[in-house]
């Protein structure tokens, strides 16, 4: 059996390290702010072309992260089934195409 000094805590630390794994794993969590998920909503008109969507999947590939990306078309929200990195250069890369109607961060 263990004795007393080697009693292992509920998060993972011992009494014998005076609780430094405790204080490790305390210091490995994000922030708030670093874990809140952002959405990538690109409003396309009904009538867009295949071209257009193409070239949409391809900026995204180009800028693959863990937000959410969704296409709104038609009064129809779909979520694509990857992730992406919103950054400015994105938007602005999407904007630029031309049938795009809007691109919103949330």
């Amino acid at each position: 059996t263990a004795s007393e000094s080697e009693v292992s805590t509920a998060e993972g630390g011992s009494s014998r390290d005076g609780g430094a794994a405790t204080a490790a794993t305390a210091t490995q969590a994000k922030p708030a702010a670093a874990t809140e998920t952002r959405t990538l909503e690109i409003s396309l008109p009904a009538a867009c072309g295949q071209d257009t969507l193409v070239s949409i999947k391809q900026l995204l590939n180009q800028h693959q992260g863990s937000s959410q990306a969704v296409i709104a078309m038609d009064g129809t929200r779909i979520k694509l089934p990857f992730t992406v990195a919103p950054s400015d250069n994105l938007v602005r890369s999407l904007r630029d195409l031309g049938s795009v109607e809007t691109v919103t961060v949330r």
